[in-house]
């Protein structure tokens, strides 16, 4: 079962997608987000297999692809109870390249990218802040889960992401690290519920005035991680700070390429087009680059008031 929520003919939806009907969309609801379903399901001890029974309506995705307006799934209207967050250096392959087999860190790197005003979908802008050195793609798996009312985390399912990010200002000086997160991001329209797979197989397109600059295969899932599922989890959610009841959870878990570590350096308005055959659409976005350059901050202070 793949969840979704979209806005079509002005109107949202939430709703599924079953692996033996691939090309129809269940509508659950026009009223509530998947947020508010699913919270409710899980904190109501209601099984999953429960969506089947609130089915209205179906809708032929070839009838209405170009039609439809994704949301961000399970993305909270309140956006400060959407967490990003992403453990990076656990792919096998960056770990191979990085350090040698004696001296491989005892967990990944975790950072933090942001709330939900950051969290994008397919069709939505990436913006690169006039303080950016670079941006690039990284295309991976992300993981969604959700916290109960008794402050427990249950885990969705998984999507494709692109922790999009900043790898000059990285590599520049490594305190810079967290601040070279601090991008908007994006997943995919479709939450497939379930474990992680064990390994996914996809593809990334950057086109540039419609030609292709750059194309390559990425391979990902828990067997191309360096790190157990169990630790990498742990190591998030041993923080209570993370398990406020209702937060929700995008952990991003690694890519194994990109096309800046290619020598390609992204421009304003490319097309980053990112795929995978378990999922029905794309995730696909514009590259925008800020048209004004870096602006003082002003701060005030409450004691002039």
């Amino acid at each position: 079962m793949k969840l979704l929520e979209f806005i079509y003919d002005n109107q949202k939806y939430a709703g599924f997608i079953q692996e033996d009907y691939p090309d129809i969309i269940n509508i659950i609801s026009d009223k509530d987000d998947l947020y508010t379903i699913i919270t409710s399901l899980i904190n109501n001890n209601i099984p999953l297999t429960n969506l089947a029974s609130r089915v209205t309506n179906t809708l032929l995705i070839a009838d209405i692809n170009n039609k439809l307006i994704f949301l961000p799934p399970m993305k909270p209207e309140e956006k400060l109870f959407s967490f990003v967050n992403g453990m990076g250096l656990t792919h096998k392959r960056i770990a191979s390249i990085r350090y040698s087999s004696d001296n491989i860190p005892i967990q990944g790197e975790w950072f933090y990218k942001g709330n939900g005003t950051i969290l994008k979908t397919t069709a939505d802008s990436l913006y690169v802040p006039p303080n950016a050195y670079s941006c690039t793609e990284e295309a991976e798996i992300v993981l969604i889960y959700v916290i109960d009312a008794l402050s427990i985390p249950y885990r969705i399912g998984y999507t494709l992401g692109n922790d999009f990010s900043d790898p000059k200002m990285g590599k520049t000086n490594h305190a810079y690290f967290g601040q070279s997160k601090l991008r908007t991001c994006s997943i995919a329209p479709e939450i497939k519920v379930g474990e992680p797979p064990l390994e996914l197989i996809g593809n990334v397109i950057i086109k540039r005035n419609n030609e292709y600059v750059w194309r390559s295969q990425f391979v990902t899932g828990i067997n191309n991680m360096l790190y157990s599922l169990e630790k990498i989890e742990s190591l998030v959610f041993q923080h209570d700070q993370f398990l406020i009841p209702g937060m929700v959870h995008y952990l991003f878990l690694g890519a194994d390429t990109t096309s800046y570590s290619h020598g390609i350096r992204l421009m304003d308005g490319d097309i980053i087009d990112i795929s995978s055959s378990e999922f029905t659409f794309n995730l696909i976005n514009h590259v925008n680059f800020a048209k004004n350059s870096i602006q003082k901050i002003n701060i005030e202070s409450l004691s002039n008031f």
